[in-house]
């Protein structure tokens, strides 16, 4: 049985892996996106994909708690505790805030006709909160893969979800920072000079 259990646990990281990918996809392309019609289209596919987290968090958290309950690691175990931890703090802010404010993005661009990023859409597409969420979570699946292939101690454990906490961070700074077309829009015109013509 732990066989099977051990399937349908990485079944369950693979699916999330998957989905968490077309949504932190979406959010990017959205965040680059020309018009309004383009933030459309880069988020068409993440409803979709969210409906693929919760059974695939069920079938990591239940089956990875099987694994654990079954003796073959037990409770106490460092890199086990950890990402049970981290697990539910995901499980929280996924919904909370990713989610939530995702939805808030698509509901906004619904029925509005294509055109320029009016500003209350571009705020909420570049809204420093939900990039950095969005990462950390991405980031944090690349944790546990390290935690369940390595088994880690308690300290290590921690160290490897910090780390990529960490680089989290400067990444969604990165994803925050205006495309090379924006920037040109804020930048002043260029005042023309005049030529001097000698005859």
């Amino acid at each position: 049985m732990y066989d099977i259990a051990l399937f349908l646990h990485v079944v369950g990281v693979v699916t999330l892996v998957i989905a968490l990918a077309y949504t932190l996809g979406g959010l990017f392309r959205a965040q680059r996106a020309e018009d309004v019609g383009g933030i459309r289209s880069a988020l068409s596919f993440v409803p979709l994909a969210e409906k693929l987290i919760p059974p695939a968090m069920l079938l990591i958290f239940a089956f990875g708690l099987y694994m654990v309950g079954d003796g073959h690691w037990g409770w106490g175990t460092g890199w086990v505790d950890v990402a049970i931890a981290v697990f539910v703090l995901m499980s929280i802010l996924g919904p909370a805030v990713e989610s939530k404010r995702t939805g808030a993005l698509a509901e906004s661009v619904r029925e509005l006709p294509d055109g320029p990023v009016p500003p209350e859409v571009d705020a909420l597409r570049r809204d420093p909160v939900l990039t950095h969420v969005a990462l950390f979570g991405s980031s944090q699946i690349v944790a546990f893969l390290f935690l369940m292939t390595n088994k880690p101690s308690l300290a290590g454990a921690i160290a490897a979800c910090a780390i990529a906490a960490a680089i989290s961070v400067p990444l969604a700074r990165l994803a925050l920072r205006p495309a090379a077309s924006d920037a040109a829009e804020r930048m002043p015109a260029a005042e023309p000079v005049a030529a001097e013509v000698r005859v």
